[in-house]
């Protein structure tokens, strides 16, 4: 039986080939869309499963609740150590600290950003693999492990273990190991690692045994009898024992290893050793895999309800014959299962031929690690076959039903109902379609948005030379300034410890408020020399901003934003100039309050923000250049920086690139939407023309009667066309009012966004309407091109 059931389908799918291709590529393209999302879903959860006992490994983290807010910081450097000693239900800890440094090698220096400090027992702890290591190889201070990348940046082919790297240009420290190169589904990267202890002892001593520095990755291993929820409530008492500050409460909390990744509230870092993942992204990129799978589904029920029609002499001869209402299913569900099964094998070709292009849109590099695991094989196989199924059920069903009251005598003719079906069905696909349109226009335009506000400061043709790895300039900055303003093309120079549009740690403010009362605050702060706020074009709305001529300036004074001024409750920030800050034991006062910018993405609201006027260690040189000849005058500062910087590579970039990359994400998800809403237009176009291509066949008859009684090539054109494009029409009116919520919705993650204007909505209309007329025409136009004398005597 089964053997005939194959024959019969293989044959009435290879005399109906249209059928067959147009159902295995849309089957086939929503499958290989399914493909990416497994992929890509299971790498995402991944992260950090490769850790041996990842299950009971926890993060600390410390929530800071403060007049201005609350904000999620890591945590300090004594609290593991307490911790351990205050609870027997954590088995072992190990800390991580990152940094930024300067490294040297033969008279070469590199600017190294991936550096982490770490205890002695990470490798015990974690399993990062180590390749080759001396016996307690972060026991000492001065200690390095270097990544399989590092090792052969520095050394090339020999073996680094045992030699020297210069840090920071006076502290030599010995490679004790090297380690494989941290997986990308690691949260956690980093080129260099040094014991804990070259830390304390050389780099930051004042940090050891501070409570109130947040500065440490903390991480936890539970015994395998403890209750993490449990565990959990015991942690804010023990905090609270331990220190507190004035008007600052403190949360300490767990969060699993394997979720920080995607659920952390301490997210990244600033030298991006931390990698952080986007849920909100991840669970979209679900539902529309979903719903592309759903719109193959609906290809597959639509045609075979309208192909149906020419097997009813054939199912009721079966079962005139003696077939059963069981056989009669299975030959259409065999149909299904041939048609699912090409797809599934077609899908698997489109995934290894588009994957470089998947991994180029979504910045991972996704091995098809799927195909060598035969649970996921079978998993998806099954997936593809179920669909076959599901969507072969309804039309057999339906198939049967009609040929009980059909005569091999009567001839074949549509009922109201199918075609309803049809055309309801064509709204469904197309209303997807126009859904993810839409979403794809509002993403787009959106960034468009970001990208082209003026951020409240001068960021064009700014350049910005990065050495936050070296501190030579601390006492010559000014007759540094002086000399790079000499260059021929720069107009002006400032040194800065930040910059808008870079990370930047929040750090701890006390600040009179207009109570009189002094406030803690965790706030955003800049250190900046006096020409920073000119340069910059930042205004300034009360007092003044800093003057050198002012000597106090430098260790008595502080500039706020406006955000800062209302948030201490100043409604005059005329009122806020001259308000205290605490200095250490001693008071100092605010001398100006500057017109808001943006120094964050626009995704985020602006916060409160302080400057201080330096004159000790900065990490940025920011250039203003001419708009004329920039890459002349770039060639003459690297000659001068060479000149000021020996054996210090000149890193630099520009501001306006910097805050382009703050919506790389966005971008990037726009860019995978893209190509989603690609697929799901290619789908429901292919179901379209196969019922462009099948309506065409089925009105031959009346074709002819039209244009024997005189129609026109254009009226016989258009009203072919008119049958498909009411649907698509008609689908815009249930599209667009879903797609304004999903879109609006989607806006609200940013505190400044556009409007979802008309032009959104005609653009969208413009290029469905057009791929419809695209995909029926060649089958409308030929078949009123046809000869009606022909076509009638056929008959």
């Amino acid at each position: 039986m089964l053997r005939n059931l194959l024959k019969t389908s293989l044959r009435w799918l290879w005399n109906h080939k249209l059928f067959a291709i147009v159902n295995v590529l849309g089957l086939a393209s929503a499958l290989t869309v399914v493909w990416f999302a497994l992929l890509y879903i299971q790498f995402e959860y991944s992260y950090d499963q490769f850790h041996q006992n990842s299950e009971r490994i926890y993060r600390l983290v410390t929530d800071v609740n403060t007049a201005s807010g609350t904000n999620y910081q890591s945590s300090s450097e004594p609290m593991v150590a307490g911790l351990q000693q205050s609870f027997p239900e954590i088995e072992s800890s190990t800390r991580i600290f990152l940094d930024y440094l300067l490294v040297q090698r033969n008279e070469k220096n590199f600017g190294e950003e991936k550096i982490a400090y770490a205890d002695s027992n990470f490798f015990s702890f974690f399993s990062f693999r180590l390749i080759q290591a001396s016996p307690d190889p972060l026991g000492a201070p001065f200690n390095i492990i270097l990544s399989q990348k590092s090792a052969k940046k520095y050394f090339g082919l020999e073996n680094p273990v045992g030699q020297r790297l210069v840090v920071n240009g006076r502290i030599p420290a010995m490679v004790t190991g090297v380690i494989e190169n941290m997986p990308e589904n690691s949260q956690f990267h980093a080129d260099m690692i040094f014991s804990m202890s070259t830390l304390i002892a050389d780099f930051n001593p004042s940090i050891k045994g501070s409570w109130g520095y947040f500065g440490f990755y903390s991480y936890l291993k539970l015994k395998q009898s403890t209750d993490a929820k449990i565990f959990q409530t015991k942690l804010d008492p023990w905090l609270k024992k331990q220190f507190s500050t004035p008007n600052t409460s403190y949360k300490l909390s767990i969060e699993p290893l394997t979720s920080v990744y995607l659920h952390g509230k301490a997210r990244g870092s600033r030298t991006g050793s931390i990698a952080t993942g986007n849920l909100s992204e991840l669970n979209a990129f679900k539902l529309v895999a979903i719903f592309v799978l759903i719109l193959a589904c609906l290809n597959f029920i639509n045609l075979s309800t309208a192909y149906y029609f020419e097997r009813i002499k054939e199912t009721t001869l079966r079962k005139i014959i003696g077939a059963s209402r069981f056989q009669l299913i299975a030959q259409f569900l065999m149909d299904a299962t041939i048609v699912s099964s090409l797809a599934f094998v077609f899908s698997i070709g489109l995934v290894v031929l588009l994957l470089p292009f998947f991994n180029s849109i979504c910045g991972k590099t996704i091995a098809n690690s799927i195909f060598t695991n035969s649970e996921y094989i079978a998993i998806f196989l099954g997936i593809a076959l179920l669909c076959g199924l599901l969507s072969g059920i309804y039309p057999s069903i339906n198939q049967i039903k009609t040929s009980k009251t059909f005569s091999l005598k009567e001839k074949i003719s549509l009922n109201k109902s199918s075609g309803i079906l049809r055309k309801a069905l064509v709204v469904i696909q197309f209303s997807i379609s126009i859904i993810f349109l839409i979403t794809v226009a509002v993403i787009y335009k959106q960034v468009k948005f970001m990208q082209s506000q003026d951020p409240g400061f001068r960021k064009d043709h700014t350049l910005v030379i990065d050495y936050e790895f070296d501190d030579r300039f601390t006492q010559n900055f000014e007759s540094v300034k002086d000399q790079i303003r000499k260059i021929p093309g720069v107009s002006e120079v400032c040194f800065s410890g930040c910059i808008p549009g870079r990370a930047n740690r929040k750090n701890p403010v006390s600040i009179e408020n207009s109570e009189g009362e002094i406030v803690n605050a965790q706030w955003d702060s800049y250190a900046i020399d006096e020409d920073f706020i000119k340069q910059f074009q930042v205004q300034t709305i009360a007092g003044r901003p800093f003057s050198k001529e002012m000597f106090t300036d430098s260790s008595e004074a502080m500039l706020i934003n406006e955000t800062a001024a209302r948030t201490l409750g100043f409604h005059d920030f005329q009122k806020a100039v001259g308000i205290r800050f605490l200095k250490g034991k001693d008071y100092g006062i605010v001398r100006g309050v500057v017109k808001d910018f943006h120094f964050h993405s626009l995704q985020e609201e602006i916060q409160p923000l302080t400057f201080r006027m330096s004159t000790g260690r900065f990490t940025f040189i920011s250039v203003q250049l001419h708009s004329t000849s920039i890459e002349k005058t770039i060639s003459e500062l690297e000659r001068k920086w060479s000149e000021l910087a020996p054996g210090l590579p000149m890193s630099y970039f520009f501001v306006d690139d910097t805050f382009n990359e703050l919506y790389s994400s966005e971008k990037r998800f726009g860019k995978l939407m893209s190509s989603l809403t690609l697929a799901a237009l290619l789908i429901s176009s292919l179901g379209l023309f196969g019922l462009a291509a099948y309506n065409s066949i089925r009105r031959k008859k009346e074709i002819g009667i039209r244009k024997a009684l005189g129609a026109s090539l254009a009226g016989v054109y258009g009203m072919l066309s008119l049958d498909f494009l009411k649907p698509v029409l008609l689908s815009f009116l249930f599209a667009i009012p879903l797609a304004r919520i999903i879109t609006g919705r989607w806006l609200e993650n940013f505190a400044y966004r556009t409007n979802i204007g008309f032009e959104v909505f005609f653009m969208s209309a413009l290029i469905v309407v057009g791929a419809c007329m695209l995909t029926i025409s060649f089958h409308c136009w030929k078949a009123a091109k046809t000869n009606p004398a022909s076509e009638l005597r056929s008959e």
